[in-house]
């Protein structure tokens, strides 16, 4: 393999394919980037056979051939490069790289240990705007879980029809969000669920933001149960989850015997100063609404006690008590883009229910409540 190629897009490529390499690899080959000059192109993939992706660069091609190396040597080496030419050459399993005056050999593997690329097959296909998976990302994503001990909460789940929803749980709170990506995007009769690694898919979404807004196509292979993402250059591959998605329709309450409306910003900072006073009390903060607003406090036996009035709009109820874990809050709250939200409560061991107040799209959040003696 000869190849000429650009250092700015060398370093792209390969900025984008180390973020899909195992980070502790069963086998060798899975810590290494695929390089690969074939039919009069270069490509740069890489996988943890979860993810993968394959980035088309533009290069002159002087010989075919592939070669796979250390992502983690090659990424370092190529952050340094000059901003000349880069010529890349391969003898056997080991790759040479010149660029000015630096000249480098780096001993890899044959491209023929790489796992071969899934290719598409029929299937569910729709165009979506880059900006639909930076919002599913950081408005789900947060609330799915990291322990593996059950894979199927580690994901999101979605379910395409005429409007998509998405949807993640750990447990002790749920996220969801529903997008109208326009008419006939799966007909009507039509159900489809993809339960995807949400880890993966922010691996995705980072990818995707380097991109810009623009729309993306994307692939639901039934029979190999992967998700495709293709745009331009790039191709991205999603392994799906083994699992039933819990019955989360059962977790989302009716309406609240409380609900108001409340200032973001103020509430956030209110619940931001109880925090300091909860971590030495598991994390715990109070609700307690009255005829004057919203109090928030929390009680450490070292540090002391916090209370904090929030001013509030009831449109129904006007009292209640409810706690929660802060650190939850905080994360809940820092999603919203709404100057307002809106919170339903019906007793102190239900769910408390967060939505934005004129929002653009349905996002709902709900948190499970921490249970308190009373004091």
């Amino acid at each position: 393999m000869k190849v000429i190629l650009l250092p700015e897009n060398f370093k792209k490529a390969i900025s984008y394919g180390e973020r899909f390499v195992a980070t502790k690899p069963q086998i060798p080959v899975l810590g290494n980037l695929l390089f690969q000059a074939k039919e009069g192109q270069f490509f740069v993939a890489a996988t943890n056979l979860e993810t993968g992706i394959k980035f088309r660069i533009g290069a002159k091609i002087e010989g075919e051939g592939a070669v796979t190396v250390p992502a983690r040597v090659i990424s370092e080496l190529v952050a340094s490069l000059p901003t000349e030419k880069v010529f890349l050459s391969v003898e056997g399993e080991e790759l040479s790289i010149k660029c000015g005056r630096f000249t480098a050999t780096i001993q890899g593997l044959t491209g023929a240990e790489f796992p071969v690329f899934p290719k598409k097959d029929k299937g569910l296909t729709l165009e979506v705007p880059t900006t639909f998976f930076q919002e599913v990302v950081e408005r789900v994503g947060f609330a799915a879980s990291s322990d593996e001990s059950r894979p199927v909460l580690t994901g999101i789940l979605f379910n395409w029809q005429r409007r998509v929803r998405a949807v993640a749980t750990d447990g002790y709170r749920l996220s969801l969000m529903e997008a109208d990506l326009g008419e006939g995007v799966v007909k009507k009769e039509v159900e489809v669920k993809t339960l995807l690694p949400a880890r993966s898919l922010s691996e995705v979404e980072r990818v995707l933001s380097d991109l810009g807004e623009q729309t993306i196509r994307l692939t639901w292979s039934l029979e190999q149960r992967q998700m495709f993402w293709t745009t331009g250059d790039l191709e991205v591959v999603v392994r799906a989850l083994e699992g039933d998605f819990p019955d989360y329709q059962g977790i989302i309450p009716g309406e609240g015997e409380t609900i108001v409306e409340i200032d973001r910003n103020e509430l956030l900072q209110a619940v931001k100063l109880a925090a300091v006073f909860a971590r030495d009390s598991a994390n715990i903060v109070k609700w307690r609404f009255t005829k004057e607003g919203l109090e928030i406090s929390a009680r450490s036996s070292q540090v002391g006690t916090n209370i904090t009035t929030v001013g509030v709009d009831y449109h129904k109820g006007n009292s209640g008590t409810i706690a929660f874990n802060s650190r939850y809050l905080l994360e809940c709250l820092s999603r919203f883009r709404e100057e307002r939200v809106r919170f339903e409560m019906t007793e102190a061991l239900r769910p408390g229910v967060f939505t934005g107040v004129k929002s653009k799209q349905e996002f709902k959040h709900i948190i499970m409540p921490v249970r308190v003696q009373e004091e």
